[in-house]
């Protein structure tokens, strides 16, 4: 708007010095002034064109007339347009916060007609509160992205997704034949985002797991089943475990403060995935696996009460290398004179077994 008047104030100086004889600047007595005073007389006069405002500068010749004729006519469309901004924009704020009030009054009419305590009443209300927080846009949203061809998303997926595929400390170190395709594969089939807005909650003890979970942004809370305590937590994973075995959580996730951005690794897809692809890994996957799952099982026997966080980063990474010597013992020819035994068989006597837990059901 301060440009446009700029220019206008311009040019209406402009046409007054057009015709020397008659203008707006000698019937002002301008002429004889300098540029500063003649300079704000034009812009005075091109302000009030688009507003109720009065002013004492008139045109003086046909010039000017048919000037001033068209500014009016570009002001009666530009100020209309400007004030139904502003009252569309009223209008909508006011709807919304009308809306929001309604909302609140049922939520507080609720709780008041069942003598509920003001205690709960005030965290819902909180909870309620923070759903309205700024979320940074999903893929779901974007419809372009929901259009384009299946290799794009795939490349898309893997760069979204790769570094905190490759976080997890399941892979062998040896690395695996034609990585780019497996692991492209598996983030476009198996990973997703997850979010959670303050005080919301991701899981709750008792409940299925389905999903391993890999806290990106944000902190999250987590409260086992028999603590009252929270333990504060960020860039974890949670729930591995369920890869291989049947898993109920053990306690509550919940995000902290802010939004909370994570991944979830589908465990159905990811062993669907495995499977197809064979070879070496899967049978690694799977002796890591059953380590994995005995280890849980000795430390719950040893009087350990385990929670759906992970073990730590030195033991995930000890049951590695001895998945990968286990397997590629695995990978040797059996014996012809003990056609019946070979080094799986010899891994598996030697492991305890818990018929309660079904290992490597998925891989």
């Amino acid at each position: 708007m301060v440009i446009t008047n700029h220019i206008i104030a311009c040019c209406w100086f402009g046409v007054g010095s057009f015709d020397a004889e008659k203008n707006w600047i000698k019937n002002m007595e301008l002429d004889k002034e300098d540029f500063a005073d003649s300079y704000s007389a034009a812009l005075h006069w091109s302000l009030t064109q688009f507003t109720p405002a009065t002013n004492n500068i008139v045109p003086d010749n046909a010039v000017e007339r048919a000037f001033a004729s068209a500014v009016i006519l570009l002001a009666i469309g530009v100020f209309s347009s400007f004030i139904a901004s502003i009252s569309s924009t009223l209008n909508t704020l006011r709807m919304s916060r009308l809306e929001n009030s309604k909302h609140y009054s049922k939520l507080f009419q609720f709780f008041n007609e069942r003598n509920l305590s003001v205690n709960l009443y005030a965290k819902v209300k909180e909870v309620v509160r923070n759903e309205n927080l700024a979320v940074r846009v999903q893929e779901k949203d974007v419809t372009f992205i929901q259009k384009i061809p299946e290799r794009l998303k795939i490349q898309l997926h893997a760069e979204m997704y790769l570094p905190s595929l490759l976080s997890m400390k399941i892979w062998p170190h040896s690395g695996i034949d034609d990585a780019d395709f497996f692991y492209s594969n598996m983030c476009h089939r198996v990973l997703c985002e997850g979010l959670a807005s303050p005080g919301q909650d991701v899981f709750l003890p008792g409940t299925d797991c389905k999903d391993v979970y890999l806290l990106e942004s944000g902190d999250m809370t987590y409260v086992m089943r028999r603590d009252t305590e929270a333990t504060r937590i960020c860039d974890q994973q949670l729930c591995v475990a369920c890869l291989w075995a049947e898993w109920h959580h053990r306690g509550r996730l919940s995000a902290g403060q802010g939004m909370c951005y994570f991944i979830k690794v589908n465990c159905d897809a990811f062993g669907q995935v495995v499977l197809k692809y064979g070879g070496p890994l899967y049978r690694y996957l799977q002796i890591y696996g059953i380590l994995l799952v005995s280890e849980i099982e000795w430390l719950q026997e040893d009087g350990f009460l385990m929670s759906d966080l992970n073990l730590d980063e030195e033991q995930m990474t000890n049951l590695s290398a001895q998945a990968e010597r286990f397997a590629n013992l695995v990978a040797v020819a059996p014996s012809p004179t003990a056609p019946k035994e070979n080094a799986l068989t010899r891994i598996l006597s030697g492991m305890k077994s818990n018929p309660s837990i079904s290992i490597g059901e998925r891989v």
